[in-house]
């Protein structure tokens, strides 16, 4: 929860607030102990860019309208029946 909360929110919990869900059963050094050892047998690698992602991102450089902004996407995952 730790990793994927740090991947996906913008303010993501803090180290303490894990360990006191768990009641204290995790210390702060366990659960970053666990961390690095998730991530090294990952070899960092957690996440596949998608063209969703890129597809974001332009659209917020781009300042699309929100019809734009659908029909973009739906080309894209046009884009997928070929794969």
């Amino acid at each position: 929860m730790f990793v994927a909360s740090k991947y996906e929110e913008i303010y993501p919990p803090e180290l303490q607030d894990f360990s006191k869900i768990t009641d204290f059963t995790y210390s702060k050094e366990n659960i970053m102990a666990q961390e690095q050892i998730l991530l090294t047998r990952l070899k960092f690698d957690i996440n596949v860019p998608t063209i969703l992602f890129f597809l974001n991102r332009f659209v917020k450089v781009a300042g699309f309208s929100k019809r734009e902004v659908f029909f973009a996407t739906y080309l894209a995952e046009l884009t997928l029946i070929d794969a």
